[in-house]
């Protein structure tokens, strides 16, 4: 019973995938081919449509991803890192 549960999940993965590369032209956006490739490898597609930060909602996609980047970048910055890690990295 699982050999043929697997043989039939391989077949329409299969399918799957040969409907979606069909689709595939070199006059579509980079931006739809980078979803379909996704949604080939199962990963998810949402987007962050609010974020609240330092006390406000924001909602512009422009904002949100600066928000997010200026964490990243503070929480990366050597004020964050502990001072055994500090000094592990300037010996590099």
């Amino acid at each position: 019973m699982e050999e043929l549960s697997n043989l039939i999940y391989n077949m329409a993965s299969n399918i799957f995938e040969q409907n979606s590369y069909s689709d595939l032209n070199n006059k579509e956006s980079s931006t739809n081919i980078w979803k379909k490739i996704k949604v080939i490898k199962g990963i998810p597609t949402s987007q962050i449509k609010t974020l609240l930060s330092e006390n406000s909602i924001l909602t512009k996609p422009q904002e949100i991803a600066q928000s997010i980047g200026q964490y990243f970048y503070i929480k990366s910055s050597d004020s964050s890192l502990t001072h055994d890690f500090l000094k592990f990295k300037q010996e590099k």
